[in-house]
């Protein structure tokens, strides 16, 4: 850290950094590999592995260890507590119980640390550590098979051939167009071959047994059920198991340790989500205050002047109140026994197109082993709600425009209808006025005649009236 951030977060410290600083005081700590990256922790380039004197800047190592309180009144020893430490190479900045409080009020150590194997130097290395062996054993055998492929060696077959240098039957093998002289032959290395090949294949073999194989990783092409996908899954993480494990437990103390200085540090009302569905969210409030009781003088953050503020009886879902447990699942997607049950109900509906039309798409989702399947029925339900719904208006649509078109057929059979019988109105009329007329003029013809007029025969209101013919334009009028 620079000499100023680290007076400004130790002001009572000012001239104990500033000689550490400027005396570039190492402390007990020797400069090795660990501390090479910054600052450059060597003496003779003008600083030590606590103090970078150009750029001003020091180390400061922050470290929590456990200590024993003083005894009990009653003689017994303490529970010894978690003790939080910040130095420099020579000053002590900092000394006193951990800030960091357990599930049970108690100082404890915030850092959650794993590591794989420790040595006796307490080094820390990894499972690719154990692979370095057998990786260094396949580089050899495979230089070593080379070597043999490349070279040859060669033997007297007659002895009692033309005696010939060996150095001039070397040099014809090694050529590859050479001849071998008369009484020599190749000597095979076969033996000495396959034995590296085989030493190869055993050094790789180990490797993959240390790594996931293709099973673990899901590259398997083989259709093969889901306990035996589990089996060969299980088999390849023999082992990582140890690993694993100790993964797992370490992922567990750290949740452990959110929800401790969750506890320790939420106390300002707020709210969080809890909910496992990004599409439907559900929030809880976190120390909400309950308001009652008698008003208390407190400070207005806006003016911030006393004024009354509403009594506060007290808070509900306090989180320091509150005792969680907290589980960790490790193996989601793993083959099951429903996932080869629904295998085999997906090959049974699909050998047959009966099958197929009596089985739903909802049975079908029922009965698979995804998750989240009621958030996925949900969403089906939704869409045939809206389809249903469509639907229906599109038929209430229908339906209106079948009556409206009915509507208007009987309009026009009434208009018809009407028109008719005005029409009926009026010939009847026309009839009974030319009937007047013909009536009228006989009268007047008989007063004229001194004859009595004829009494015209009494209508029978049931009789279809016949009515005359009307004439036509450009035809003469009736007779009268």
């Amino acid at each position: 850290m620079y000499q100023d951030d680290v007076a400004a977060l130790y002001p009572g410290h000012d001239a104990e950094i500033e000689a550490t600083v400027e005396n570039g005081v190492g402390g007990g700590m020797a400069p090795d590999q660990s501390f090479q990256d910054r600052p450059l922790g060597f003496s003779g380039s003008g600083g030590s592995p606590w103090v970078d004197v150009k750029q001003r800047r020091l180390m400061v190592v922050e470290m929590y260890y456990r200590e024993g309180g003083p005894p009990t009144p009653e003689g017994g020893l303490r529970r010894p507590g978690w003790k939080r430490a910040v130095f420099t190479g020579s000053d002590i900045l900092d000394a006193a119980d951990s800030p960091y409080l357990d599930h049970k009020g108690r100082p404890d150590c915030p850092i959650e640390a794993m590591s794989a194997y420790v040595k006796r130097d307490n080094s820390r290395y990894g499972a690719v550590w154990d692979m370095i062996g057998p990786q260094d054993e396949v580089n050899k055998r495979r230089s070593r098979a080379l070597n043999l492929l490349a070279t040859s060696r060669i033997e007297m077959a007659d002895p009692s051939a033309i005696d010939t240098d060996s150095d001039v039957a070397r040099r014809e093998a090694a050529r590859p167009d050479g001849v071998l002289p008369y009484g020599w032959r190749m000597s095979p290395n076969t033996v000495e071959f396959r034995g590296n090949l085989e030493m190869l294949a055993e050094a790789k073999s180990e490797i993959e047994r240390m790594g996931p194989n293709p099973a673990v990783l899901g590259r398997d092409n083989h259709d093969s059920s889901g306990r035996a996908l589990l089996a060969r899954q299980q088999s390849g993480l023999v082992e990582l198991a140890n690993l694993y494990g100790a993964v797992e437990d370490w992922e567990l103390r750290v949740y452990r340790q959110c929800w401790a200085r969750a506890k320790q540090f939420w106390k300002a009302p707020q709210f969080i989500r809890v909910t496992d569905d990004e599409n439907a969210p559900r929030f809880v409030g976190l120390n909400q205050p309950v308001p009652g009781g008698a008003p208390v003088v407190g400070i207005d953050p806006q003016s911030g002047m006393p004024a009354l503020q509403p009594g506060i009886l007290g808070y509900k879902n306090v989180v320091a109140e509150m005792d969680v447990d907290i589980e960790v699942d490790t193996q989601p997607d793993t083959g099951t026994i429903q996932q080869e049950a629904f295998a085999e109900l997906m090959q049974l509906v699909g050998a047959s197109p009966i099958y197929q039309q009596q089985i739903s798409l909802r049975q079908l989702i029922q009965l698979s082993p995804i998750p989240h399947k009621r958030s996925v029925l949900d969403s089906l339900a939704q869409a045939e709600q809206a389809q249903d719904q469509q639907r229906r208006q599109h038929d209430q649509v229908g339906q209106q425009m079948a009556t409206a078109k009915i509507s208007e057929t009987q309009a026009k059979a009434g208009l018809h209808q009407a028109s008719g019988f005005a029409h009926a109105l009026n010939a009847l009329g026309y009839a009974h006025s030319v009937h007047a007329d013909v009536m009228a003029a006989g009268l007047e013809k008989g007063i004229d005649s001194g004859q009595q007029p004829q009494q015209a025969p009494p209508v029978d209101p049931n009789q279809q009236a016949v009515l005359p013919t009307l004439p036509q334009q450009g035809q003469p009028p009736l007779p009268q």
